[in-house]
């Protein structure tokens, strides 16, 4: 070991025995105290506490239809019953591979919308018995929104340093940006994303319908006499409702288009029905938001780069 390395070893120690924590005065003169008494300095705990509490199956059963009764209740409240410590009962539900598992968040349903939703899955199975390529030719869309916080975890992140840091995050900022995509999947390809800018709004819509959708579909690689297939579905945005736009799916797409109000009824309330929800947006913002963005120009990098890495 060379001489600057050793230097360098012997300041850090001299750093870690500066910041030492050193027994206080009363510690001392309890290890005195045993030593006089005991002959021994470390202190003995035996015979102190309370005394362990041994598991047996009547307790076992009692805690476990405890929490079949309620599975909600907590670890406390089901200790005070049958008299048992909140670690013994950890240990009971530890044996028996009981876990603790979180609530998901699902979508509200009216009572109506059981018929409704099941009605859509039966035409559309229907359908699929007739033509094996009918679900294929079914364009799902959606529009979702990103801003510059999004859904930026937290709790995700972590700043390793021999003392706490502080280190800031801005989560409410000065400066503010945004976009507003449209995207679309049909079969195995993935149409898109188009940028709409702002707020969604029917003359947007109906613009982005009549000028925009066609070319996408053919930069995607479907070829005109596959558009003469396609049906379009999208979900009960105000925007997919207005005249305009219905005139304008009328021509595009006759008899071939998906919405609440269109020839074939979409159920409200269900984006567990479109890949776009339950897979698409929320894959694409688990990659976008891996670390806080800071310019629109990343944002947009970003996105491009997640919708890139999505393969059929």
């Amino acid at each position: 070991m060379n001489a600057t390395r050793r230097k360098r070893l012997g300041s850090k120690r001299s750093a870690s025995q500066a910041v030492r924590r050193h027994p206080s005065a009363a510690v001392i003169r309890g290890a005195v105290m045993r030593i006089q008494s005991t002959g021994n300095a470390m202190s003995n705990h035996q015979g102190t506490g309370a005394p362990r509490q041994r598991r047996t199956p009547p307790s076992e059963e009692r805690v476990l239809d405890a929490f079949r009764e309620d599975p909600t209740a907590s670890v406390w409240s089901v200790a005070r019953s049958p008299g048992l410590s909140r670690g013994t009962i950890h240990r009971i539900l530890k044996v028996e591979k009981w876990h603790a598992y979180h609530y998901r968040s699902v979508q509200e349903l009216q009572p109506s919308d059981y018929a409704i939703r099941r009605n859509f899955c039966e035409w559309v199975l229907q359908k699929h018995e007739e033509d094996s390529t009918f679900i294929g030719n079914i364009m799902f869309t959606d529009e979702s929104s990103f801003g510059r916080s999004g859904c930026w975890n937290t709790h995700n992140f972590h700043v390793w340093a021999s003392e706490n840091p502080y280190a800031p995050i801005p989560v409410r900022h000065q400066r503010r940006f945004s976009l507003n995509l449209w995207a679309g999947i049909i079969n195995d390809k993935l149409i898109g994303p188009f940028q709409l800018g702002g707020t969604l709004t029917a003359e947007k819509y109906h613009g982005f319908l009549r000028r925009n959708l066609k070319p996408l579909l053919r930069i995607s690689g479907l070829l005109e006499e596959d558009l003469t297939r396609i049906r379009l579905q999208h979900d009960g945005a105000p925007a997919h409702a207005a005249g305009i736009v219905r005139h304008q799916l009328d021509g595009m797409f006759p008899e071939r288009w998906i919405e609440r109000e269109g020839p074939r009824h979409w159920p409200a309330r269900s984006p567990d029905l479109t890949p776009l929800d339950f897979f698409l947006w929320g894959h694409v913002k688990s990659v976008v938001y891996r670390t806080p963005i800071e310019t629109l120009q990343e944002l947009h990098l970003r996105i491009d780069t997640a919708m890139r890495s999505i393969t059929p």
